[in-house]
């Protein structure tokens, strides 16, 4: 099985086409200003991929699905109506959880807080999203990095990874916890973390933002064969390495 990870393509999905997957996971961003037409633009297009199951979390950017934000559209909306835009065949995930043939996927659009965007939280309130998240969890996916990662390294040299979400992935131990929001970051951090016992299990940490810092569509989507990325997360690191 194939999984596919892309984050932050902010409009510009026309310009990218996923490779063939089992599964297809959107890491948030799809919109400039969260306005109607991006949304339904990036539903079309998402729909026509070449991947049998798709799933989406929303991003800073993303206002159409933030009812608690007064830039959003659908400000103190008191149902899910917003919600219409998504066809059947896109799973979106907000502080919520799926099971995708056999794997565990919990998805949040939340990040600390930054000039007041879309799901920003304080760094005290971040900690009550994060336990939310299912122990027996595969992949998690969030907008934005955890810390102690060289993900999260913005180019004015600010280290903005969130600190309580790499304390709930220390405990926890995933198999894969992806995410965007710092363009900049792109790439792949393999972390060995031990439990109690100094048993290590890696977790594998995938900044997947397709645009560059100049919003220029210059990454490629990361596509991740699930077998061998569960071979090793069960593998202990060698020594030296």
């Amino acid at each position: 099985m194939n999984i596919v990870f892309f984050s932050d393509p902010h409009g510009f999905h026309d310009e990218m086409t996923l490779q063939e997957a089992d599964i297809a996971i959107c890491c948030g961003d799809i919109s400039m200003r969260g306005l109607r037409t991006e949304v339904v633009s990036f539903m079309e297009w998402f729909m026509k991929q070449p991947v049998k199951h798709r799933v989406m979390i929303a991003g800073n950017h993303d206002y159409w699905f933030d009812k608690k934000h007064p830039k959003s559209l659908n400000y103190n909306l008191e149902d899910d109506s917003h919600l219409d835009l998504i066809p059947e065949g896109i799973i979106y995930l907000e502080n919520s959880d799926i099971t995708i043939e056999g794997v565990k996927i919990w998805g949040s659009p939340v990040t600390p807080w930054f000039h007041n965007w879309a799901f920003n939280m304080l760094p005290e309130d971040l900690e009550t999203f994060w336990d939310q998240i299912p122990d027996d969890a595969d992949i998690i996916i969030t907008h934005g990095p955890c810390a102690n990662t060289k993900l999260d390294l913005c180019k004015s040299g600010h280290k903005v990874g969130c600190p309580s979400l790499t304390n709930r992935i220390t405990n926890i131990r995933p198999k894969i916890l992806a995410f965007g929001h710092i363009h900049e970051a792109y790439g792949i951090d393999d972390k060995f973390i031990p439990d109690e016992g100094g048993n290590e299990k890696m977790t594998r940490l995938i900044n997947c933002s397709v645009l560059n810092l100049q919003y220029y569509m210059a990454n490629e989507p990361v596509l991740i064969n699930w077998e061998e990325m569960c071979k090793l997360h069960e593998n202990k690191k060698e020594d030296g390495k």
